[in-house]
């Protein structure tokens, strides 16, 4: 059974940020990330956020699992 969970999670799609309950910042985090790896001063500049604010959603959709930091201050979407 554990198997079967695993390959759901690797095979599903990624629900659209709409569908998700993210607030209106953690949206526009989350809509600037792609599977490409983006730096979080470009997330900053994009985002236009200030430093702290986007540092902090960025560890929140982290925690949401919806995004990972790959290193090197680098995002992708999961």
């Amino acid at each position: 059974i554990r198997d079967t969970a695993c390959m759901t999670a690797i095979i599903a799609p990624r629900p659209k940020a709409d569908s998700l309950a993210l607030n209106a910042e953690e949206k526009i985090i989350y809509n600037l990330l792609t599977s490409e790896p983006i730096h979080i001063d470009k997330i900053i500049l994009e985002s236009k956020l200030e430093t702290a604010r986007a540092s902090s959603l960025l560890m929140e959709l982290e925690i949401k699992e919806l995004i990972k930091n790959i290193g090197g201050q680098y995002y992708v979407k999961l």
